[in-house]
């Protein structure tokens, strides 16, 4: 994504999932195990899915501006880190010179099982994800709706097929049977959990890369340097949601301290602040779903609460 238009085009892409009947449309096939941000490598991927019929993978990347450089060498950088699959570039409209680096990429990949496809952007999209754009982030996802006003929101101009019409790939499909003994699954369970629950706060449906966290799940908060941390047991044995501040917003984080007696009547009476920290610990309910539930009742209601405040300019 770009980086001045990367919130439209976040938008756009929440677009995309919540009506990806519009999409299965204008591609011909049907879009299922959807991820945002998907990690590939060093890139992030804006929109991940499978095609469930052939078991292809499918890979999407979004603009919300026409085909530039920067998209380009990222399309070429998937035709060479993959085997099989589909990619699919979305943008406001296309350079045929880039359509023609594609092409050329691909005819030199031409042993790699990989279909790629061109759709554009209809200018009256953008007029509503500008606008949506606008809006308290809290309420974009419960307005998308408004963008399937537009006729024709995208529309198929460019593909080449490499991909033989009998091939079945080896993508992943149906439900993922989780091990909770690996702290991956352990996360990645609860994360898709919260995002059922907590569907309308946006930060909340990007995937995350493993990391040294272990099984705490963090998520930005809306400014730079403030993230809610989440886990349904940490090494100590506890479950807790928390809203951490980073040294730059230590200001911010002492004036809530004014507030605490408001946030115990409308977050949770443990609610306390630690070292740059605003949480609620407590100790895992018996079963695991019990104790995920208890985490977003609570993450739920402090989102109610900072958001206006964290999502300030």
């Amino acid at each position: 994504m770009s980086k001045n238009g990367s919130d439209k085009e976040r938008t756009f892409t929440f677009f995309q999932k919540y009506k990806k009947d519009i999409m299965t449309d204008v591609l011909g096939f049907e879009i299922d195990n959807i991820k945002l941000e998907k990690p590939f490598g060093k890139l992030k991927i804006d929109f991940f899915a499978v095609d469930p019929l052939r078991r292809l993978e499918i890979y999407i990347e979004n603009q919300i501006n026409p085909s530039d450089e920067a998209h380009l060498n990222k399309i070429i950088h998937l035709i060479n880190g993959m085997n099989e699959g589909i990619i699919v570039w979305v943008a406001l409209r296309f350079n045929q010179d880039h359509l023609l680096v594609i092409e050329e990429e691909l005819k030199r990949n031409k042993q790699k099982y990989i279909d790629f496809y061109a759709v554009e952007i209809s200018s009256d999209v953008i007029e509503y994800v500008s606008w949506l754009d606008k809006q308290f982030k809290m309420h974009i996802l419960n307005n998308l709706g408004i963008i399937s006003q537009v006729d024709e929101p995208m529309r198929l101009v460019y593909k080449i097929e490499q991909i033989p019409k009998t091939f079945v790939g080896n993508a992943t499909i149906g439900k993922k049977i989780y091990d909770f003994d690996r702290i991956e699954d352990l996360r990645d369970y609860t994360l898709g959990k919260l995002q059922d629950k907590i569907p309308y706060f946006p930060n909340i449906h990007y995937e995350k890369r493993s990391s040294k966290y272990g099984s705490s799940i963090h998520i930005g908060a809306g400014q730079e340097g403030i993230t809610y941390i989440l886990s349904v047991r940490n090494g100590r044995g506890q479950a807790f949601v928390e809203l951490h501040f980073d040294r730059s917003r230590e200001e911010l984080f002492n004036v809530f301290k004014f507030h605490l007696s408001s946030m115990q009547g409308h977050i949770h009476p443990n609610i306390q602040f630690k070292e740059r920290k605003i949480g609620v610990y407590f100790k895992p309910l018996a079963e695991l779903d019990e104790t995920i539930d208890m985490i977003a009742v609570i993450f739920d209601r402090m989102l109610k609460y900072f958001s206006p405040y964290t999502y300030k300019c």
